[in-house]
């Protein structure tokens, strides 16, 4: 979403002219969910630079669509401009089986697998509509979703398509900021023939969530009423729901009012099209408003609640504190004894040092275990940060218990390459194979990180290849025809070891 940009004017670009590119635009990344600001005409060129081919090609997609499926021409024609508003999208389908969507403008459109699926748009009047359709390669429209929404909720939402799915991102309860995101899966969306079946998914979804609002509700409120008894000692895990519930409240009240928000449309929805008897409706409807207005009082209590808790919840905090020292004190002593093990020694050897890292890294495992227990305090206290140094001091044993491993993994592989030529027989080998090979595992060791290559495993593997390296060239002079039997008696001589002339045919 672009300041400046113009969607209709793009989609006319050749006519209007290329627009200057705006100086600011948002990318939000459907993945993690965040926000990151792109700053300066030429960024944000190029980041429109990305977008317009890609715009293009699911342009491109759709008319392929259209054409394969050999959909009438005005149909054809209303999908591939998704901006226009059109009246053409039953176009070419039979009278009795005239089943299409209503005729909107601003709708977005993907081909996702075997079908064609639409989302959303805007009647003539300007009323937004929350909608998936999906249009098969015959030429027949399905309804897979549908809610109510009203102008002043649909205002300031964006929605478009990701891996699938519709990714539709809302204002928060405050201010204009897209602060909530909602996923529509097209997979798991309904399929049949007609909207009935895709009104009885939607049933079955609500009446799904209606459970999960019921239980979250009634422990909600639970909690809080017993939070005068959260006083630590035994009950301290009382203590911890009280402090979960009111972090609960904090951070995720625009999403739950959401959710209700989203449950009553689609209850409504339900009712206006007959998708259960009135009176079952009407029953849903009186418990999404139970359950919204202890939701509401429960928002109410919190602050009570938060100051009544205060001196013991804070005292608990500093427990907290006091553990996760401990933890880096006994993680530092820890990352000291490790800088004397075997494991950096090339003396040791690969299993031994195999043996040596297997141990570590069931040690490093416990400390990852107990860090995973303190971060559940430390996420209800909100005191994250505090893990962050025996976190940081934990990955980076993590890094080094990893190269290490590698580093071993390339020994063992020397290691065993070297024992086999040890046995290659003198008739056969071939020193410019040795010798290539050796710049090879030469090249390797020269990629791994600086952190390791002051250790004592990463010295002696260097050291082996190089004397391997230089030895090579003489073991390829000693297999000159010109080698003489004198020749041989003065190298016996020299390094003092007994060399059988003639050479028997297994001399290696």
């Amino acid at each position: 979403a672009a300041e400046g940009e113009d969607e209709a004017a793009a989609e006319e670009g050749e006519a209007a002219g290329e627009a200057a590119a705006p100086s600011l635009a948002w990318q939000w990344d459907a993945a993690s969910g965040m926000w990151q600001l792109v700053e300066g005409e030429e960024a944000v060129a190029g980041l429109m630079d990305q977008f317009k081919p890609a715009h293009a090609a699911a342009m491109a997609q759709v008319a392929a669509f259209a054409k394969e499926a050999k959909l009438d021409a005005a149909l054809a024609e209303a999908l591939t401009h998704p901006t226009r508003f059109t009246d053409q999208l039953g176009a070419g389908q039979a009278a009795e089986d005239a089943h299409a969507p209503a005729p909107r403008g601003n709708f977005k459109v993907t081909v996702h697998k075997d079908s064609l699926v639409l989302f959303g748009g805007f009647t003539a009047e300007g009323k937004a509509l929350d909608e998936v359709w999906t249009l098969d390669a015959k030429g027949a429209w399905h309804q897979q979703y549908a809610a109510s929404i009203s102008r002043e909720q649909a205002k300031g939402r964006l929605a478009t398509f990701v891996n699938g799915q519709v990714v539709e991102l809302a204002p928060g309860s405050l201010g204009d900021a897209l602060e909530h995101s909602r996923r529509l899966s097209v997979d798991h969306l309904a399929t049949g023939a007609g909207p009935e079946e895709a009104h009885r998914v939607m049933l079955e979804t609500v009446i799904s969530q209606m459970k999960e609002k019921e239980e979250f509700t009634r422990a909600l409120t639970t909690t809080l009423g017993q939070a005068d008894k959260a006083d630590g000692g035994d009950s301290l895990s009382l203590l911890y729901k009280v402090k979960r519930a009111d972090l609960d409240i904090r951070t995720r009240s625009d999403q739950i009012d959401l959710e209700l928000e989203q449950l009553n449309e689609t209850i409504s929805y339900l009712a206006a099209v007959g998708a259960a008897p009135e009176d079952q409706m009407l029953a849903r409807k009186a418990k999404l408003e139970a359950y919204t207005e202890s939701w509401t009082a429960a928002k109410k209590a919190a602050p009570g609640v938060r100051k009544a808790i205060k001196q013991v919840a804070d005292a608990q905090g500093n427990k907290i504190g006091e553990t996760i020292a401990a933890f880096k004190d006994k993680v530092d002593a820890f990352v000291a004894g490790m800088k004397t093990s075997p494991m950096y020694a090339y003396e040791t050897g690969v299993d031994p040092g195999y043996t040596a890292l297997d141990a570590f890294n069931a040690e490093v495992a416990k400390f990852e275990s107990e860090m995973d227990r303190l971060r559940e305090s430390t996420d209800v206290w909100e005191m994250s940060e505090a893990l962050n140094p025996p976190k940081a001091v934990i990955q980076e044993v993590r890094t080094e218990l990893a190269n290490i491993k590698t580093l071993w993994d390339l020994v063992a592989c020397v290691t065993s390459t070297l024992d086999n030529w040890k046995g290659t027989l003198w008739a056969e080998i071939d020193t410019g194979g040795m010798e290539e090979e050796c710049k090879l595992f030469a090249k390797v060791i020269r990629t791994f990180d600086k952190s390791v290559r002051d250790h004592d495993v990463y010295k002696g593997l260097d050291q082996t290849l190089k004397n391997y390296l230089a030895a090579l060239p003489a073991v390829g002079d000693l297999k000159s025809p010109s080698m003489r039997d004198r020749h041989w008696q003065q190298l016996m001589e020299i390094t003092g070891k007994d060399i059988p002339l003639p050479f028997p045919e297994d001399f290696a």
